[in-house]
């Protein structure tokens, strides 16, 4: 897990992917039995809804962009499910 420190704010960003950065076994079931009634919640979802709420906390999507390592802003905001909507001309 990666600490970054912003002000007096902490933040977690949560690794993802196979292998040497997977969460443990133990984790996913300690994770699960959290989320009772909800299917598969896994580090994925927990790095996918921390992004989200960061997002929504601070609208810097700067800083997301470089918690999620991802190549663009608006990659950032698709990955997170907010997409900035061009207006509909006629």
């Amino acid at each position: 897990m990666t600490l970054l420190k912003m002000s007096r704010v902490h933040i977690y960003s949560f690794p993802f992917g196979k292998g040497e950065h997977a969460i443990t076994p133990q984790a996913y079931r300690q994770i699960n039995k959290l989320t009772d009634g909800v299917e598969h919640v896994g580090n994925h979802t927990l790095r996918k809804t921390f992004g989200y709420w960061f997002y929504k906390a601070t609208k810097d999507i700067a800083i997301l962009q470089k918690i999620l390592h991802q190549s663009h802003p608006s990659v950032a905001l698709r990955y997170i499910g907010i997409l900035k909507k061009k207006p509909t001309t006629y």
